[in-house]
């Protein structure tokens, strides 16, 4: 059985606190369906 993969792409440091609730409310539900979640994090360093 094929797994879904979903990727994700994140504000990364300019998150704003509604924005990294909603990520987290977001990565939940992905995962309570069993889906597997491929994250992007863009820092500018």
């Amino acid at each position: 059985m094929r797994k879904i993969i979903i990727g994700i792409m994140g504000a990364g440091e300019n998150a704003t606190p509604t924005d990294i609730e909603n990520a987290y409310q977001l990565g939940k539900s992905i995962a309570e369906q069993g889906w597997v979640i491929r994250l992007r994090v863009m820092l500018n360093l």
